[in-house]
Parts: structure tokens; C-alpha cells; sequence
């Protein structure tokens, strides 16, 4: 077997193994969804929401709009923790564990780990559900599989997107929430210098996990930028 052959047939099997991945995630992610909606009582979602006003700053009783509401289904899943210290998506897990695969249970761990992060859109492949995006602070560009419906995705320039690795491209995992401009980047970044002076051990993706969330919202359009799982 030539050289040349051989590296045709690894780009084969990585393409293949990535497009697997793709629907295995987007698969997990529709399970996880529903396994929340069915088994998640009352108590626990007012519980959220009065937690998810505050952390924003919205008055007690707020009647949520359909973009926060939108930002409310994602923090719910991925990010708020139960009295016990579970996020629902660690639930899931936990108790569906005997019901899904070696591969989707690495998955799950990697979207566990996850958090909502900024990039600045370079570009937007729709024949290929793909962007181009360029980390914050960084000029390493790489791609993202995104089902991101056409009409929106001319708009898109600076976002903040939770996505996890893959073989030839990241996954996004959430929609891409799309902010006014690069100011909210640069209050993001600023806020994180702060807090590093007081306590030194801060990791940036640990300031994202408990933070990005506030600097989004200030920065959200009105209009959401929806991922179809």
C-alpha cells in the first residue's frame, strides 16, 4: 500500500469516526434533555429559576423572555447543581449509566466538564454545518460542527459557545449565543485579571464555568442564534 493510499484511507476512517461522534452527541444531548423534562418535579425548576434570576440580576417574578428562557434550559442542564450538588446533566449520567454506551459515556464526561466560552466567528461553512471560529485572546483558528439554521448564521461575528474536542472538529453543544461586540470580551477578561490578583490558583476555565454566563447576558442580542439538536 502506497504512502499516499494509506493517508487516504486514515482521513477516511477519522472523517468517519467524526461524523459518528456528531450524531452520537447530538443524540445524548436529545436524551439528556428528555430525561431532564420527565423526571425534574416543580419544586426543583422554581428552586432553578429563582437561583437563575439572581445570579443575573433580575427582579423575583421576572417573567422570563424567550431568549432568557433559552439561556435558562442551557444553564439548567449543564450548570446548576441540586441541593445534593448534582447538575442535571451529572443525573442523567449517574442513573442512565446502564442504558448507554462506553463512547457516550466519554462523551458525557467531556460535556460535563464543558463551559460557555467566547470566540470571534471568522467564518460559516452551512454545507458542511461548520464555523471557523478564533478563541478569545488567542489567533489559533479551528472549526466547529454547528447546526446552525442559514438565514441566522450571516449575522453571527462575536459568540459565546459551549463545544467539546473531536477527531477533525469540535461539537457544539449549545446554540451560539451571539453578543453586540468585543467589549464584553474585553469586561470578561478584565473582571478574570481582577479576581486572579486576589486569588492566584484561579484557572480561566474555572472563572468561565462560574462566570461567563453573567458577561453573555449583559452582551445578548435580543435574538438568539438556535442550535437544532
Amino acid at each position: 500500500m502506497t504512502m499516499d493510499r494509506s493517508t487516504l484511507n486514515l482521513d477516511n476512517y477519522r472523517s468517519q469516526k467524526q461524523a459518528q461522534a456528531e450524531k452520537s452527541v447530538q443524540h445524548l444531548l436529545r436524551l439528556a434533555a428528555d430525561y431532564t423534562e420527565r423526571n425534574t418535579n416543580i419544586r426543583e425548576k422554581v428552586r432553578a429559576k429563582h437561583i437563575f434570576r439572581k445570579k443575573l440580576g433580575l427582579r423575583n417574578g421576572h417573567i422570563l423572555t424567550a431568549v432568557e428562557e433559552e439561556l435558562f434550559e442551557q444553564w439548567f442542564l449543564f450548570d446548576y447543581q441540586t441541593i445534593q450538588g448534582f447538575t442535571m446533566l451529572s443525573l442523567f449520567l449517574k442513573n442512565q449509566a446502564a442504558n448507554l454506551t462506553e463512547p457516550e459515556m466519554i462523551q458525557g464526561a467531556l460535556i460535563l466538564s464543558s463551559m460557555l466560552e467566547p470566540f470571534t466567528v471568522i467564518s460559516v461553512d452551512e454545507g458542511n454545518e461548520e464555523i471557523t471560529v478564533q478563541g478569545f485572546a488567542s489567533e489559533v483558528e479551528f472549526p466547529v460542527f454547528s447546526k446552525l439554521p442559514l438565514l441566522q448564521s450571516q449575522n453571527l461575528q462575536y459568540v459565546f459557545l459551549r463545544k467539546i474536542p473531536a477527531l477533525k472538529r469540535d461539537i457544539a453543544i449549545s446554540p451560539l449565543f451571539a453578543v453586540s461586540g468585543p467589549e464584553v470580551f474585553n469586561k470578561l477578561e478584565n473582571s478574570f485579571i481582577d479576581q486572579k490578583r486576589e486569588d492566584e490558583s484561579l484557572s480561566w476555565r474555572t472563572y468561565l464555568k462560574n462566570h461567563a454566563i453573567l458577561f453573555l447576558y449583559e452582551g445578548l442580542r435580543k435574538q438568539i442564534y438556535r442550535k437544532e439538536f
